[in-house]
């Protein structure tokens, strides 16, 4: 009789809590689905972080922090970004070459814009890269991959938008 009332205890347990369990099972498999886009480190990826903008002379000096995080050396990387004043007006359009990547290595290249205050720029915008080109054969990378792998930060009072 012992064992009968267990099986009946497991079987209204079952019955009872099947269902809570199966919204709950649900609701954890949802939030792992869902965890992938949020951490968006996987894959690869290429970071590019408006680290500084600083006045020197009559110059704009906009330093990046970049990481290449693709999983191939880049031969070359060139970045086109598009500069908005206060009034949303696009002051200059400039290609900026970051020249050579090693794989997972970050590096800080600097950029002067010339005749430009600091002040003066509210946004920068990520328009296209440009150029880029894995160092490996065999392997291929297009700008176009490398646009996508692509995410934008700023630590400057400019803000990097894609």
């Amino acid at each position: 009789m012992g064992q009968g009332q267990a099986r009946n205890v497991g079987v209204r347990w079952r019955y009872a809590c099947g269902p809570a369990l199966a919204v709950l099972a649900l609701a954890g498999a949802c939030a792992l689905v869902g965890a992938g886009p949020v951490r968006g480190e996987q894959g690869p990826r290429l970071h590019v972080e408006l680290n500084r903008a600083e006045q020197v002379d009559d110059a704009c000096r906009l330093s990046f922090l970049m990481k290449n995080a693709m999983g191939v050396a880049l031969s070359r990387m060139s970045l086109q970004i598009v500069i908005f004043g206060a009034d949303e007006q696009i002051r200059q359009v400039v290609t900026l070459s970051a020249g050579a990547m090693q794989k997972d290595k970050q590096r800080v290249r600097q950029f002067d814009l010339p005749q430009t205050a600091c002040g003066d720029i509210a946004r920068i915008l990520l328009n296209e890269v440009s150029a880029c080109a894995s160092a490996s054969e065999g392997a291929e990378v297009t700008p176009e991959a490398c646009l996508a792998a692509t995410r934008v930060s700023s630590r400057a009072d400019i803000e990097l938008v894609l």
